[in-house]
């Protein structure tokens, strides 16, 4: 199943049966196999099927709603002694669920939503995988709940007009940071990662949390072991991914990340391509030579897509975004290229080795670990390493500054007020809950809501299209040991991601196992941000009603639009900005096409025949 949706009534009051029309419409968008329906006085509900035979994998249970996959099943197989039998997904974490109830999502390793109802105890459970890669939304009432697996099904459900939470989007604005259990809209909520919401009727509604990211780090122990771990991990992700995958693809883009997935594939059923994306105009963000190189490698098709015509914003208003989410990928164009030439490949599913830099946030800390753990002769040899690399930057390399102020100064958390944002925006925001100290705030690198809203957001554009992308980085056992490696074999001799590099020798060509060269698409951005759309993006910043003066400082748009520099964060602030710009008309534009359509077809029900001549 690809998404789902229902109404719950608590009792007193039938569902409004237009409303859950309007919601059942939305998702259809990602009905490519086909929609269910099913509607009765107290609970409606609708099926959103990937592909026609993904209706065989959906529970038994018509109360049970799962969508998504799981990584790993021997946990539910042994708990629930049917190894052997041919089970689906949903079924297994449907049978876990009635033999262990909410202690059995801490069994469940894969991305997924769930939601469970029990008519005879009057409960309803929704939970969400441990890294936030799918999502779950839903809206509480005095008469019920609706839920979906996308915001706009229960935006558009609603004939009132949308309201802006104003509080989630001056976060999204501050530093890309999110409020659990909130969304872009006022009444809509989003569960949080790793988290089950439980609602007996007559109660007041509790969440809990099933899964934390690990805090102790996993010392004594040397780099091969570190590395075998890693590779060995990182094959059962890729494994995990392709589980009931026929046919796929892989985005190889030259990077050390993807070019491991790629080289994980050994024992796997073989891609139907990899797909690389060149710039012939834009050295600076052009890849081609290590994917090449990576390429060369395996025994995988190989195509490469042009894109120095896929900027951003070309297109205008017609450039790839969702309403569902108010920030979105400025390389849209490129990623619809790859979905395009993946489905012309025939496959069903692309791998990527998107999130691979969220496993290594202990780049920061490798000098705090290694202090920390007494290990000093490692701690001197890697800061002669990083004063060789950084040279007159080496007292503001990070591992440096995190150690100083761990051991020579506080490490209290330090008070941050994003100078782009206005005063009215600057008013929901905890000015000491942007920065966090220590080991927790790295974490929330792989594990917090930023990573989680990047993937999902990712999720609603590709399932759209018709395809799912999945990624093997954000496999919870992976993030689980690297998130244990001490930061001294995440950054080891001037070398970031050392202990993977390792692991990859033999598998990747040194020439990109050993890349230091970077490449960016910065210029690919500008090309399209600062030079080829400015009079789009003029417009946006000009049209009537426009709600980012709430939020940012005018002066701070306009150095971004100039491409100068009034502080670090000016490009950033600028998509960020034009990003919920555009997302705000996008909502109330389809809000308003789903309440025409709504009218029209209900006045086509009411209409009476005419007679017949």
């Amino acid at each position: 199943m690809s998404a789902f949706g229902f109404s719950l009534s608590f009792g007193d009051a039938p569902i409004d049966q237009l409303r859950f029309a309007r919601l059942a419409r939305w998702l259809t968008r990602r009905a490519k196999g086909g929609l269910q329906v099913v509607q009765s006085a107290y609970l409606c509900q609708v099926r959103a099927h990937f592909e026609p035979n993904s209706k065989a994998l959906d529970s038994t249970d018509p109360n049970f709603f799962f969508e998504g996959w799981l990584s790993e099943t021997e946990a539910l197989e042994s708990l629930l002694d049917v190894r052997g039998e041919s089970l689906s997904d949903a079924n297994l974490v449907a049978r876990a669920l009635e033999v262990r109830g909410i202690d059995a999502l801490k069994l469940l390793r894969g991305s997924f939503a769930l939601a469970l109802f029990d008519p005879a105890r009057r409960r309803l459970i929704l939970a969400r995988d441990a890294l936030g890669v799918r999502t779950l939304f839903y809206r509480l009432s005095a008469h019920g709940i609706e839920v979906a697996s996308e915001p706009m099904a229960l935006v558009v459900a609603d004939a009132n007009p949308p309201e802006l939470n104003e509080a989630f989007i001056a976060h999204q604005l501050a530093l890309r940071a999110g409020i659990a259990n909130q969304s872009g809209f006022k009444s809509v909520c989003e569960l949080p990662p790793a988290h089950a919401l439980i609602l007996d009727f007559g109660q007041v509604p509790r969440l809990e949390k099933y899964w934390s990211a690990p805090i102790e780090l996993d010392h004594g122990r040397s780099l091969d072991d570190y590395a075998v771990e890693y590779r060995e991990r990182l094959h059962a992700a890729v494994g995990g991914c392709l589980r009931g995958v026929d046919r796929y693809a892989l985005t190889l883009s030259g990077g050390m990340d993807s070019g491991s997935v790629v080289a994980s594939l050994g024992g796997y059923a073989p891609a139907q391509c990899t797909l690389s994306y060149v710039f012939d105009d834009i050295p600076s963000a052009d890849e081609r030579a290590y994917a090449m190189a990576s390429r060369d490698a395996s025994s995988v098709p190989a195509l490469q897509l042009p894109a120095d015509e896929l900027w951003p914003l070309r297109g205008g208003l017609s450039f790839p975004h969702s309403a569902n989410v108010p920030i979105f990928n400025p390389y849209g164009l490129i990623k619809s290229a790859v979905n395009q030439a993946a489905r012309d490949a025939g496959a069903q599913v692309v791998l990527t080795g998107t999130f691979g830099d969220h496993l290594f946030p202990a780049v920061h800390t490798w000098l705090e670990d290694a202090l920390a753990q007494g290990q000093w002769g490692t701690a001197a040899r890697a800061l002669c390493a990083d004063l060789a690399v950084e040279r007159g930057r080496f007292w503001m390399s990070a591992g440096v500054r995190r150690a100083a102020r761990r051991f020579l100064l506080s490490d209290r958390p330090k008070r941050f007020e994003p100078p782009w944002l206005t005063a009215s925006a600057l008013a929901h925001i905890d000015p000491y809950s942007l920065l966090l100290a220590g080991h927790a705030g790295h974490r929330r690198l792989a594990t917090g809501l930023v990573a989680a809203q990047d993937c999902s957001g990712e999720a609603f554009f590709s399932e759209h299209e018709g395809l799912q992308w999945r990624n093997p980085f954000r496999d919870q056992r992976l993030v689980e040991f690297a998130l244990r490696v001490p930061g001294h074999y995440a950054w080891r001799g001037g070398i970031k991601k050392a202990y993977a590099r390792h692991a990859m020798r033999g598998k990747l060509p040194e020439f990109t196992r050993l890349r230091v060269r970077k490449t960016s698409l910065i210029d690919v951005y500008r090309r399209g941000v600062l030079h080829r759309e400015a009079a789009f993006v003029k417009s946006i910043f000009e049209r009537e009603g426009a709600i980012w003066r709430r939020f940012i400082q005018s002066d701070f748009v306009h150095a971004g639009r100039l491409g100068e520099r009034h502080c670090e964060s000016d490009e950033a602030v600028l998509w960020l900005t034009l990003c919920v710009e555009m997302w705000w008309a996008r909502v109330l534009l389809e809000h308003q096409a789903a309440q025409e359509l709504s009218q029209l077809q209900q006045l086509h029900v009411q209409r009476p025949e005419m007679p017949s001549s």
